[in-house]
């Protein structure tokens, strides 16, 4: 019986059944070996990038705030642009963070656009419609 058969009550012939436990069997390994794989890639990337920054990831600001050199490694880019050490983002421009988007295959170095983001300057915000009844202001004499 199918395991996710069983509280259902129904019953598959013995041969799909062992067709159906080698396939769950195989999908197990083939999760585990990833699994294993994306660590050990992990761990060779950590050491890596603390050779290069003499263990310096994170600020001392970060630190106070409970930053751990995991978080830089993996989490979001907001985390890593705030509290990332000169250090690292210097080698992170070259190298490739961790991160599940790593995994999947994408590029995750850092670029000047994360690490040189500027705020806009306030200017006069839009409200809706003008009273002419097109969007924006009004361009006529």
């Amino acid at each position: 019986m199918c395991p996710r058969c069983a509280p259902l009550g129904l019953f598959i012939t013995t041969a799909a059944a062992e067709g159906a436990r080698r396939h769950h069997e195989a999908v197990l390994l083939a999760r585990a070996g990833s699994k294993t794989e994306r660590e050990a890639e992990y761990q060779r990337i950590k050491r890596a990038a603390k050779a290069a920054t003499q263990g310096y990831l994170v600020t001392t600001q970060g630190h106070s705030r409970g930053i751990t050199d995991h978080e830089i490694l993996t989490r979001r880019q907001a985390i890593f642009d705030r509290h990332a050490s000169e250090e690292a983002r210097n080698y992170f421009l070259d190298h490739s963070r961790p991160t599940a988007a790593y995994f999947r295959g994408r590029d995750t170095r850092v670029t000047g656009r994360y690490t040189e983001r500027k705020r806009q300057a306030a200017g006069p915000r839009r409200t809706g419609r003008s009273r002419s009844g097109r969007a924006g202001p009004s361009t006529s004499p």
